[in-house]
């Protein structure tokens, strides 16, 4: 009998169309500095034959067409591999393989126990995890700031540098402290009030006859008692100051 002939595979289709709306993600790790955003696609590259060298932060092609895309807010890229673009809004069953990857949960949690390369070093040491951090493009793995046992800190440590530490139990990630309310205002104390003004005499001779009195005696308070009190204050003045001469007032 003759052998039934293979079944072809059915030919792979680009994933994205011209003009399609599209959103490329950033890509800012060493060596490179696309920023993504929304972009339209203006060109699809068939490089099942064999293309270029990828120069958009692919290790490698992950299907047989690359795209031509122009960003809304200006620039473009040439050659960018299919894992970088999502379709406006959600992709569809194409990258659905993708999107799971980026959804995938990270391999360590907040409080876990671990074992980790200093440094990328050679040897295993006790930690414990303190932060996860997300990646910033899809098919990378999560980061993790560690704190070692004798109170070294690491940041960013690679999963593929830690090991699970079963003989300690994980602890509770440390609770958030709330905000303390901000301190009201202190209320500005009012100012004292100003003491009463003291209320001047009408008549100057009011005072002086309180102070003088009737020195010459005819009865009433004039001028010739002040000229009389005066008097007697320069003579006791001069007396005070020079006790050697006679007390004109002991006659």
């Amino acid at each position: 009998p003759v052998p039934a002939p293979a079944a072809e595979a059915p030919a792979e289709a680009p994933r994205f169309a011209l003009k399609q709306i599209v959103d490329v993600a950033a890509r800012t790790f060493p060596g490179y500095n696309f920023t993504g955003g929304v972009a339209t696609i203006t060109k699809v590259n068939d490089e099942r034959l064999g293309g270029a060298a990828m120069t958009d932060g692919s290790d490698r092609r992950t299907t047989g067409y690359t795209y031509g895309i122009k960003y809304v807010m200006g620039g473009s890229e040439k050659r960018v591999d299919a894992q970088w673009i999502s379709p406006q809004g959600g992709g569809g069953a194409d990258d659905a393989d993708d999107r799971a990857e980026a959804a995938a949960p990270p391999a360590f949690q907040e409080g876990d126990a671990v074992e980790a390369k200093f440094q990328n070093g050679t040897r295993w040491y006790p930690a414990r995890v303190t932060a996860v951090r997300a990646p910033k493009t899809r098919g990378r793995d999560f980061t993790f700031d560690l704190l070692y046992d004798d109170g070294e800190p690491e940041e960013r440590v690679r999963p593929d540098m830690m090991r699970a530490d079963a003989s300690r139990p994980a602890q509770p990630p440390r609770p958030k402290r709330a905000a303390k309310p901000a301190a009201p205002a202190p209320k500005r104390p009012k100012p004292a009030a100003a003491a009463p003004r003291r209320r001047l005499v009408a008549d100057p001779c009011d005072s002086l006859e309180a102070v003088f009195g009737d020195v010459s005696g005819d009865g009433r308070f004039d001028l010739q008692d002040v000229t009389y009190a005066w008097d007697f204050s320069n003579a006791y003045a001069a007396f005070s100051a020079n006790a050697s001469e006679p007390n004109p007032f002991d006659a």
